[in-house]
């Protein structure tokens, strides 16, 4: 006899089907516990128990981030989905920069080595006694900031080029407060 959990398993499925095929932890667990009731779920099922049948009955995968020094955290992905769109899945408001939107673009030929998503940062003051050039030139003179927040985007799940290939994504993301 089928649990209600498999019962109801074409139903989460069409629904995934029609979703925007990247998530957190945090939105599955709202859309679990938003549907359940239209999907007939037993009260006892958990939401790890659901994403497990999710992961052997349907299309959904967990990417793991580790990058160095900092603690790994996870995207879901369901179906197959661009390198591209799960870079920029990272953080909320994030984009593709340097190299990586003028390819996408269509401005070069030459395929990225790196993927460069950014977020915005906080507004800072402005500086005392307004912008002069020789603050130009000092702040050019300097060596140029790089991301410490770089790690590898491995293949599982993600088409574009990444089934075949690790590619390095530098993410420019200063953390609220700092500089």
């Amino acid at each position: 006899m089928a649990t209600k959990l498999q019962n109801a398993g074409p139903t989460m499925i069409a629904a995934l089907d029609r979703s925007v095929g990247i998530f957190t932890t945090r939105e599955l667990e709202r859309l679990f516990h938003a549907s359940r009731t239209d999907w007939d779920l037993a009260r006892a099922t958990k939401v790890a128990e659901w994403l497990e049948f999710l992961q052997t009955r349907g299309s959904l995968r967990k990417v793991t981030f580790q990058p160095d020094g900092h603690p790994p955290f996870s995207r879901y992905v369901w179906g197959q989905v661009s390198e591209h769109r799960l870079a920029a899945s990272l953080w909320k408001g994030a984009y593709l920069s340097h190299g990586t939107a003028v390819f996408l673009h269509g401005l070069t030929d030459d395929l990225p080595k790196v993927i460069h998503v950014n977020r915005e940062q906080s507004r800072k003051p402005a500086p005392v006694g307004g912008l002069t050039q020789e603050a130009l030139d000092l702040a050019f003179a300097r060596r140029q900031r790089t991301s410490s927040y770089e790690f590898t985007i491995h293949p599982a799940g993600v088409a574009g080029g990444a089934a075949t290939r690790e590619k390095p994504l530098a993410c420019y993301h200063i953390p609220s407060g700092g500089s």
